[in-house]
């Protein structure tokens, strides 16, 4: 949609203009801050838009507000800005107190940062789900700073740490072995060309950021466990004897499938711009079902 339409509409809307936001970053790793505004035309049409995609120079709720007030001021629309969806991050509740203080001092408006301030549903769930699946803090940082050199400086790793990664990730379990299979693949042109030529596709490899990751990795392998059994045992030379996935490893990774796929489809039912509380909460308590009848 032209930018000028965009703007006629939202400087047209009969309600206030709700926002969301979140950083994303781009392939060649600049970061952006992608802002969509939700309202309602005089027709009382909806209207969920993406306005911009600025570059941002951080991750906090000052740099966010930096990059967000110029599209505000650029669509006039600073005044009409209402409710604010962001992920659970603490630096979206610095970038609304930082809304907060701008507009009371230079608008004149009172907008509570804590109660025009929204949660995403879906981050909900995916917090949820890293604490079911890594153990504490301490964990998901040392695997952040492993997905840092794994997508910054793999050449560089050696083949011993390669054996302590592999080492720490076997503690995660099937999920672990599974992990430390798809890396073997994929650590060798060869391989992954061996691979893919047995399969038909690549299995995804997880990541710390999103927990379905793990579940797409496991939903392709589990399509797939025919090609990767193979390929295990054409590399038993290579691959620890302690990653070599048996037939009750397979067992136990359908149920984790499983129990995770629950989560995946109230994700997609959490998605969009017609998403109502009374979905959210009644998504939740579900969730919070499947969680109980899951530990029994």
């Amino acid at each position: 949609m032209d930018k000028d339409i965009i703007r006629k509409k939202l400087q047209s809307t009969t309600t206030k203009i709700h926002l969301s936001v979140d950083i994303w970053t781009s392939p060649n790793s600049y970061l952006h801050l992608a802002v969509c505004a939700h309202f309602l035309n005089s027709d009382e049409q909806s209207y969920n838009l993406l306005i911009a995609l600025p570059e941002v120079t951080g991750h906090s709720g000052e740099h966010q507000w930096g990059a967000l007030l110029p599209v505000l001021k650029d669509y006039g629309i600073v005044r009409k800005i209402s409710a604010l969806t962001g992920d659970n991050s603490g630096t979206n509740d610095t970038l609304c107190r930082t809304i907060s203080a701008y507009l009371s001092e230079y608008e004149n408006i009172d907008w509570s940062a804590s109660f025009w301030r929204i949660h995403c549903a879906g981050h909900f769930i995916n917090l949820f789900v890293q604490a079911f699946m890594i153990a504490d803090q301490q964990e998901l940082t040392w695997i952040e700073s492993y997905e840092e050199v794994i997508e910054n400086d793999l050449d560089s790793i050696s083949e011993q740490e390669r054996k302590e990664y592999e080492v720490r990730f076997r503690a995660f379990g099937v999920l672990g072995k599974l992990h430390n299979v798809i890396v073997h693949i994929r650590s060798s042109p060869q391989r992954t060309k061996q691979f893919e030529l047995r399969a038909g596709r690549r299995v995804p490899l997880d990541n710390h950021t999103r927990w379905n990751s793990w579940w797409a990795m496991l939903e392709v392998a589990l399509k797939v466990q025919e090609s990767i059994s193979w390929y295990i045992s054409t590399h038993l030379d290579t691959i620890d004897k302690g990653d070599q996935l048996s037939v009750q490893d397979w067992a136990q990774l359908r149920t984790i499938h499983g129990f995770l796929e629950i989560f995946k489809l109230a994700t997609l039912k959490l998605e969009g711009g017609y998403v109502t509380l009374d979905r959210v909460l009644y998504i939740m308590d579900l969730l919070k079902l499947h969680y109980s009848k899951s530990l029994v």
